[in-house]
């Protein structure tokens, strides 16, 4: 648009603000409000190089840089000198670069990526902790029956598994029943073997005299100890 319009006095009002605005912004915010003022002179004036540019300055110091972009575009289309296009296309350029950086740190810093990094972290504790379990082996203190006769609950991890059962011995502290061997440990009964994918291990349901009870394993972050609840709760500790 050559020559372009008179600038309307109304639209000098906010473009000065905006100018007053982004001199002293101290915030994302402020940014932001300088740029709103630089549009509302626009809608009075859009053929107003200067506005454009300035424009674009609050959009990239708010780090908008998409519009930023477009616009140094607008700008370029109010047919400045040779000197300020090549200014404003170079710029264009270098916002393109800002705005790929930006980007790619927002994926990395997104919700679904800071999810995915804590659960990796959270796999790699884990399997950190069982490492450090591998081979061991909880009791419980033994119950006595009829004087002759102990059970205990037992637990064995190794390879990221859990095993479960009891060891029930008479007098001479041979198996009442089984042995039964699994994970390279005996039971007397073994209730199963699971995969352990976190230090609370559920291994399904019970009948109790008051009905039927949810098991499950705790396995304490020293390592040192395990909570069992079934009918009751019960403490088994690492030989």
């Amino acid at each position: 648009m050559k020559p372009a319009p008179e600038i309307p006095e109304d639209a000098r009002r906010p473009f000065i603000r905006g100018n007053t605005a982004i001199k002293n912004a101290s915030s994302a915010e402020d940014y932001a409000n300088a740029a709103k003022l630089y549009q509302d002179a626009l809608l009075l004036a859009p053929w107003w190089a200067d506005a454009y540019f300035n424009l674009a300055k609050g959009q990239e110091l708010h780090q908008d840089f998409d519009a930023a972009i477009q616009s140094l575009k607008f700008f370029l289309m109010t047919s400045p000198s040779a000197a300020d296009a090549r200014e404003a296309q170079d710029h264009i350029y270098a916002l393109e670069e800002l705005r790929d950086k930006k980007a790619v740190s927002d994926k990395a810093n997104s919700p679904e990526a800071k999810a995915a990094r804590d659960q990796e972290n959270a796999k790699k504790e884990l399997t950190d902790f069982l490492r450090s379990l591998d081979g061991a082996v909880f009791v419980e203190s033994w119950e006595i029956f009829g004087g002759d006769y102990r059970r205990r609950a037992k637990v064995k991890i190794r390879g990221g598994e859990l095993a479960f059962g009891h060891d029930a011995v008479n007098a001479n502290g041979g198996h009442i029943f089984g042995p039964e061997t699994a994970l390279g440990e005996q039971f007397s009964t073994l209730t199963q073997v699971v995969k352990i994918d976190s230090r609370d291990i559920s291994l399904g349901k019970t009948a109790c005299p008051k009905g039927e009870r949810d098991v499950k394993i705790s396995i304490d972050k020293t390592g040192r100890s395990l909570t069992l609840t079934s009918c009751d709760v019960s403490i088994l500790y690492r030989q």
